[in-house]
């Protein structure tokens, strides 16, 4: 992950967590300065965690799912390579998501590409179509976040993309 990357997503993630728990589904737009293509991102707080997507345009395969706790990050533990979260959209088919630790600055949270794991576009359309909820099990725990304003938020995403 990138510098500048790594500064977004926490200028979100505490953008995010500010906000009052009736807000919506958030989508920013920029232009990558050194490639001239698009860069989208969407996030929501959910019920202890900012779930979040972030797409280039025209790299289906770059597309993240990002799951950031509220957890501080522990620089000295050892944590597992690899965790498996649990997602739902509605009454739908579970799905399971490969992710990867990361520290979102001081904050634990988890990353998985759609090019490691191709459950991440699945799961980025399911959120755009979600009527009921979107829920998410990790950590000996399920979550859920709220759909309002998912599927604008999802569909600029995806145009922004390409996708």
């Amino acid at each position: 992950m990138t510098k500048l990357t790594a500064v977004g997503l926490t200028i979100a993630f505490i953008s995010a967590m500010s906000v009052p728990a009736a807000a919506a589904w958030d989508l920013s737009v920029d232009e990558d300065p050194l490639e001239d293509t698009k860069i989208a991102y969407i996030s929501e707080v959910g019920s202890g965690a900012v779930a979040a997507f972030k797409c280039w345009e025209n790299q289906p395969d770059e597309t993240l799912f990002m799951l950031i706790t509220m957890s501080p990050y522990d620089a000295s533990a050892d944590y597992k390579d690899e965790f498996e979260v649990i997602v739902r959209v509605d009454k739908g088919e579970k799905s399971t998501i490969v992710m990867r630790p990361r520290d979102f600055n001081g904050r634990f949270g988890l990353v998985a590409a759609q090019g490691r794991d191709t459950g991440v576009l699945t799961f980025l359309r399911g959120v755009g179509t979600a009527k009921t909820q979107i829920a998410l099990g990790a950590f000996n725990r399920v979550m859920t976040v709220p759909i309002k304003g998912s599927k604008k938020a999802v569909d600029g995403l995806l145009k922004a993309c390409g996708l």
